[in-house]
Parts: structure tokens; sequence; C-alpha cells
């Protein structure tokens, strides 16, 4: 195994299985998320939107939300110590500039033009409004569309960098394994949200402007994921109340749900109420999912399987690529009345086999490959 392998037991030497296999959990649920987005009640700015939609793609984008991006930061923090530790900061900068920096830049050349002018066709469904976006320079007007993450990765690792002997016993050991360590994390999460316009979303930020709040926010998953790199013994105790955590998460959610749908009644006389509430169980949601699938695929799924091996080497491809395919799939089939299941099942699957088929025979032995996954062993 290469030194460079981000994701090795800090004492064993091993592959930490079962992160892998989150972590591209995490990363293929973004496209089921977006695949899902057209097919939803309440529209999303210039997304394309189907005459058939359903809240059941609301209440499935809501629970997705609630704790994919955090798991995502929580991870890439555990890793980003690993790392650290493993190659010191002279080769833990230019080992996540290949592998986030060249990505994120090279998206923005590449493939923010071309969602940026996908979403203007799904407007107008005009060729001649989309002519002004294609021009080499869209990049420099500051939109990263989902690449934002990246950029946000990318300053938490500079951020981490200068914070490192300040980061060494910032949470107690058995804060992690008390059974209210969810609770006591949502409520600075929780003061996050309430600043914000929307009860269940720090908000999105896709232009190069950082937002401090969003930073911040995402800045507390990856902070943990840190410090729980430093205290790997503690995944255990994460692994052994898995049941707990996930029974938990399911009523917190409904009372999300419950809560939230005063957001629009600003004029409610208990409006501060339900919004406290709303963001106090969503925060509580998150963090109850997020420590509830460490648990579960530490239990199961901490072994070598190739199947699953294969799904995280590509997994960051897949996301990385998949939007301009979902939206043009989006947009082709909203010509056809066919079941508002199936167009989401066809969005999904048509998106994951042809970009699975991509990554085998372009990318997973080319340099793209080794840029984003380091070379084949």
């Amino acid at each position: 195994m290469s030194t460079s392998d981000p994701h090795a037991n800090p004492d064993s030497g091993e592959r930490l299985h079962a992160l892998d296999a989150l972590r591209a959990f995490a990363m293929l649920l973004g496209i089921v998320l977006h695949a899902g987005i057209a097919y939803a009640v309440v529209p999303l700015g210039p997304w394309p939107k189907d005459a058939q939609r359903s809240l059941v793609f609301d209440v499935l984008l809501v629970a997705i939300h609630g704790f994919r991006m955090p798991l995502i930061f929580l991870i890439a923090g555990f890793f980003a110590r690993l790392l650290y530790h493993r190659l010191g900061p002279r080769g833990f900068v230019p080992h996540r500039a290949q592998r986030i920096l060249a990505p994120f830049v090279a998206g923005l050349v590449a493939l923010v033009p071309l969602v940026s002018a996908t979403l203007v066709f799904a407007q107008n469904r005009s060729w001649e409004a989309v002519k002004g976006l294609l021009q080499p320079r869209l990049f420099m007007r500051g939109h990263t569309v989902h690449l934002w993450f990246l950029y946000y990765l990318l300053m938490l690792y500079a951020l981490a960098l200068v914070s490192v002997p300040l980061a060494r016993r910032m949470i107690p050991e058995r804060a992690v394994r008390s059974p209210w360590k969810s609770l006591a994390l949502a409520i600075p999460t929780a003061a996050l949200l309430w600043f914000g316009e929307l009860w269940v979303d720090i908000g999105l930020p896709l232009d190069l402007m950082p937002m401090p709040r969003v930073l911040v926010y995402y800045g507390l998953f990856f902070g943990f994921g840190w410090w729980l790199h430093r205290q790997a013994h503690l995944l255990e105790a994460l692994r052994d109340r898995v049941r707990g955590e996930l029974i938990a998460a399911g009523p917190v959610f409904l009372v999300v749900l419950a809560c939230g749908s005063f957001q629009a009644q600003v004029g409610h006389p208990h409006y501060r109420w339900f919004k406290l509430g709303c963001v106090t169980a969503f925060s509580l949601y998150t963090w109850l999912a997020v420590f509830g699938l460490l648990g579960l695929f530490l239990r199961h799924l901490n072994r070598r399987q190739p199947a699953i091996r294969y799904l995280a080497d590509s997994s960051y491809w897949l996301y990385l690529t998949h939007l301009p395919l979902v939206l043009w799939l989006q947009i082709w089939l909203t010509g056809y009345a066919w079941p508002i299941w199936l167009k989401f099942i066809l969005v999904n699957g048509l998106t994951t086999g042809v970009l699975l088929l991509s990554y085998h025979f372009l990318v997973r032995y080319t340099f793209v490959g080794a840029t984003l996954n380091g070379p084949r062993e």
C-alpha cells in the first residue's frame, strides 16, 4: 500500500473499508438527491420542473440533505487528519492540491459552463438563451454549482493547518461515548441554522465569495472528524450504539416535518417557536443520522468487498460529472407522460450506468483516475 493512502487505519495500517463505503454512499446519494429535485413540489430556482410532482420527493430530499453533506465533511476531516499525521504538512498540501484543488479548477472550466447553460436552457428551451454562457471565461463569474463543497474543503484544510495546536483536546473522550452526544452537538448546529432564512438548510454557497456561516457549519463536522481520528478507538463506541441512533432519528425527523410546515406562515403568533423547534430537531436529526450511519457501516461493511471498493473508487468521478447528465435526462423526460417514479429511476439508472462505463474505460487507469484516487495498485 502506498504511504499516501488516505484510508488506512491509523493503528493497524489497514484500510478503513467502512468509511470508504460510507463516503461512496454519501457521494452517490448526491445523484439521487439531484435526480429527485425535478419531481418535488417545492421548486428549486432554475431547475427543470416536471409536470408530475409529489411531496414524497420533497420529504426524500430533506431527509437526504439532512445528513449527506455533514457526513461527507466529517469523513473528510477524519481522513485529513490521517493524511496530516502520515505525510506531515509538506506532504499534506500537495496531496490535497492534487485530489481536491485540481478537480475543482478543472470543474470550473469544464463543468460549470455546461451546467449553467443547461439550467438556462431548462428555463427557456431556447439555444439562443444559452449562447452567452458558452464562453471560456464563464468560470470567472464566480459560480461553482455542485463543486462548492470542494472549495469549502480547501478552506477547511487551510484552517486545519493553522489550527492543529488548538485541536488536540477540544472534545473530551467521554463525550463520544455519551448517549446525549447528538443533542449536545445539535445545539451549536441549531444556532447556526437559526440565523438563516430556510429552517432546514444552512445555505447553498454557489459563489466564490465564502459564506462564513456555511464555513463554520460544515467546519463543525470537519473538525469533529479531525478530532475523531485522534481518538480512532472511539469508532467502536459509535458502532455499538448504532441501533439507538437510527431509531431515534425517525421520530425526530417527523418533528422536523411537523414544525417545518409552518415556515411560510410568518405571521403566525408562534412562528419563532416553530422555527426554534424545527432547527433544533433538524440539527438533532443530522447528528443522529450521521452517527447512526457511521455505526451501521462500521458494523456491517468494515471488510474488503471488491464491488464496494470499486464503487468507492468510482464515486468521486460519478459525483463530479453527474449533474449535466441528470439535468439533460430530466429535461428530456418532461416530454413523456410516464409515471413519476419511472422517470426518477431512469434518471438515476442511466446517469449511474453511463458514468460507471466512462469511469471504467476512460478514467480508472488514466491520469484522471490517478489524480482523483491515486495510481491503481
